[in-house]
């Protein structure tokens, strides 16, 4: 802990604000936990100040104070779900959909449909290690293939490692291979790619069913 206090000390005497926001991070990720409520309200202050100083939000060196647990595609509402066509390839390799293949290893898995430029809902769960709030702002779902548009949206999230769930309204924008691999996030004005669980799906014209897999693979 000492020698990141000492590294601070120096970023500020170099008068470097990327690596003194760096630093400042790095202690309140790696050290919250030997850091009073008060220190890490200071430390948060100092950091917001650095960060505000830039516009827009900048990106820095490091992780994120905020950590993102879970992805989940929810399902469509029943009166939004497609309809199986009698062309339609029932294995799943074409379709509409976008689906989610993790969690307990016992479980079966789950295909969660979703239809080109039609609203649906992602929930994602995202924890704060610190002993304070700390506001989040969720601006974008990163993916490989198909575009995902999300609305932004801000959050609160509560201390000590408490989980929050927030539910983003997306519409896929293509048609094709779609894999959701994190989302981004501004904390205090700073950019951060969250990393996500595997979450893999298509998008494509033709209409599929809600079904569910019951191959018995691991998830």
């Amino acid at each position: 802990m000492q020698v990141v206090l000492d590294l601070i000390t120096c970023a500020k005497g170099l008068q470097d604000s990327v690596k003194t926001m760096a630093y400042i991070s790095l202690l309140l990720r790696a050290f919250n936990n030997r850091l009073s409520k008060e220190d890490q309200l200071s430390w948060v202050n100092e950091l917001r100040a650095l960060c505000f100083q830039s516009l827009p939000a900048v990106q820095i060196p490091g992780g994120c104070l905020a950590s993102l647990r879970k992805v989940v595609p929810r399902d469509l509402p029943e009166h939004l779900l497609p309809t199986v066509l009698a062309d339609s390839d029932a294995s799943g390799k074409k379709g509409p959909f976008l689906y989610c293949a993790f969690e307990k290893k016992n479980k079966k898995k789950s295909r969660t449909l979703w239809v080109e430029n039609e609203t649906g809902v992602l929930s994602v769960r995202l924890s704060n290690p610190l002993h304070i709030e700390l506001g989040v702002e969720i601006v974008n779902v990163h993916t490989e293939g198909v575009q995902i548009a999300c609305t932004d949206t801000t959050v609160s999230l509560p201390p000590s490692n408490r989980t929050k769930q927030v539910d983003l309204v997306c519409v896929p924008r293509g048609s094709g291979q779609c894999v959701i691999t994190g989302i981004e996030v501004i904390v205090m004005n700073v950019r951060h790619k969250l990393q996500a669980m595997p979450v893999v799906g298509q998008q494509d014209s033709a209409a599929l069913s809600n079904e569910k897999t019951t191959d018995g693979e691991d998830d």
